[in-house]
């Protein structure tokens, strides 16, 4: 299975209010891509959760919420 998906969410998340994007059915696919081998695939996956977080504190807890972060040391 292709990535295109991940491309298409990107340019929603341009475009459109996410506030809806977990109950899409689109936010836990995005976190998944965090962890995969690919860094472009991983580097897209982050904007995408930036971009939709960005001013949406719905969509940061709901991010938070769904993926442990790594610690930063």
């Amino acid at each position: 299975m292709g990535n295109e998906w991940l491309y298409q969410i990107h340019d929603f998340v341009e475009l459109e209010d996410v506030a809806d994007l977990d109950k899409l059915g689109g936010l836990k696919p995005v976190i998944d891509e965090l962890d995969r081998p690919e860094e472009e695939l991983r580097t897209l996956a982050a904007w995408v959760l930036g971009k939709a977080s960005q001013n949406n504190l719905v969509v940061q807890k709901q991010v938070g919420s769904s993926y442990r972060f790594p610690s930063v040391s």
